[in-house]
């Protein structure tokens, strides 16, 4: 069987940023314009920022774009399908999805050359510090290819496995590019996603007690042996992406990604000690912004096995005992996270300090009646 589909869907604007009181487009700004002790105002028309008293000097606000657009996405697929035997089915499927006029904020009030002092003088729009501006020229694109295979159940077996290959790129679209003057060195593989994705989970009646192919007896031998299964999930993914970063110590140059020095910062020997090549890194020249790409490594794989034994006690035609047992991740493999990737603590950067959970396991009885 072949299918396939393509859609255009709208999201919509929103509600609390465009409608709520303090949020009145093409401004947010909330002062306070009494002061505590009196009724003389502490603002007025003729200095609507005073630097006395608890008001900033420099204050920060919010601002939209006054041609914000909806977003909207065009999605589309194509699948193919075939059921085998033993009711065994096999999906092959394509899936893209481009998402077009995605809202991105960022700080239009950013210094457009850096130089030695306070940034704030720097700023081009006076008194103002981060204006964060938000438009709707954002955008990013999914593609990715899924195969898929099914038993339903049959002979005391179900399964279901999934792989995934997922490519999917797009803007910086909270955070802001480290460069307002160049969204495109920002644009690169969305962060928190695996490019490669398995998943297999399954059920199994044991072939042991009546009614089974073995040891088909009722009585004692039934009670200890029939009513078994085990069932269980495996996952395997990819590393996520991430990016090197570096935190400035001079007076007025920005904070940002990491220059790239070497060719490829990749190693073939990682360890959780040392997981990408630091020497490939180096602090960016004063006052400019580092040259190394958005997300451009990643971090380690993980792969989790998930397993249950069950047991079924049947008394009478009404009452039923389920006993559980359920070990997450029953091989205490360590799956670890992502290293600290910031240049400037030498001593912690290509470090890996975080892992997922340990081996869980649980026990549990289920009566039904």
């Amino acid at each position: 069987m072949i299918r396939g589909g393509y859609g255009i869907y709208f999201g919509s604007l929103f509600g609390a940023q465009v409608l709520a009181a303090d949020k009145n487009p093409p401004f947010v700004l909330t002062e306070t314009s009494e002061s505590q002790s009196n009724s003389t105002p502490t603002i007025s028309f003729a200095n609507a920022f005073p630097t006395s008293g608890n008001l900033p000097a420099n204050p920060t606000f919010t601002a939209f774009d006054p041609d914000l657009k909806n977003g909207y996405s065009q999605q589309m697929n194509l699948t193919i399908e075939r059921e085998f035997w033993g009711g065994t089915g096999i999906r092959v499927s394509y899936l893209g999805n481009r998402y077009l006029q995605t809202w991105r904020g960022y700080d239009i009030n950013q210094p457009r050359s850096f130089r030695a002092g306070p940034v704030q003088p720097q700023r081009p729009i006076q008194p103002w510090s981060t204006i964060t501006y938000y438009d709707s020229g954002g955008s990013w694109n999914s593609n990715s290819l899924q195969v898929g295979a099914i038993k339903r159940y049959s002979h005391g077996l179900l399964f279901q496995g999934e792989y995934q290959f997922v490519r999917s790129i797009g803007d910086e679209l909270y955070g802001g590019p480290q460069d307002i003057r160049n969204f495109r060195a920002d644009r690169a593989d969305l962060s928190g996603l695996a490019r490669h994705v398995f998943r297999l989970n399954y059920l199994y009646d044991l072939p042991f007690g009546k009614g089974k192919t073995f040891l088909n007896y009722g009585g004692p031998v039934n009670y200890l042996l029939g009513g078994w299964q085990i069932a269980g999930i495996t996952s395997a993914l990819s590393g996520t992406p991430f990016s090197v970063t570096i935190n400035s110590t001079t007076l007025g140059s920005p904070s940002g990604r990491a220059d790239l020095i070497a060719p490829d910062a990749r190693l073939d020997d990682r360890t959780i000690r040392r997981w990408f090549n630091t020497a490939a890194f180096a602090a960016p020249a004063p006052f400019t912004f580092g040259n190394s790409g958005r997300n451009i490594l990643l971090g380690p794989r993980s792969l989790t096995f998930d397993f249950s034994v069950y047991k079924q006690f049947v008394f009478g035609e009404k009452v039923t005992l389920q006993f559980r047992s359920e070990f997450f991740n029953v091989l205490n493999r360590a799956n670890f996270g992502n290293p600290t990737s910031n240049i400037s603590v030498p001593a912690t950067v290509g470090v890996i300090s975080s892992a997922a959970p340990a081996r869980v396991v649980q026990f549990g009885l289920r009566l039904t009646f």
